[in-house]
């Protein structure tokens, strides 16, 4: 065996060695998982609630929605069905 062959199965040896390594390290965490997330209330359903500049809440406003850039119109609610 050459020295020039013996150094590239030196590096070869030393490679599968660190991918192993890499692939253990990979494994335990997926062992450990990922963090869960604090278990508590659910958020508030927000209101919101649109005034005059007087401060008098609006009676009767009405919502349009468009796609975003266009005058096409857009539908926010989706069938229960």
């Amino acid at each position: 065996m050459t020295p020039q062959s013996k150094v590239v199965v030196c590096l070869r040896e030393r490679w599968q060695a660190m991918h192993r390594g890499f692939l253990t390290l990979l494994n335990v965490l997926a062992l450990l998982g990922a963090p869960q997330a604090q278990q508590g209330a659910p958020a508030p359903v927000a209101r919101q609630q649109f005034s005059s500049n007087t401060g008098v809440p609006w009676s009767g406003a009405k919502v349009y929605s468009y796609v975003a850039g266009t005058t096409t119109p857009l539908a926010t609610y989706t069938d229960a069905g």
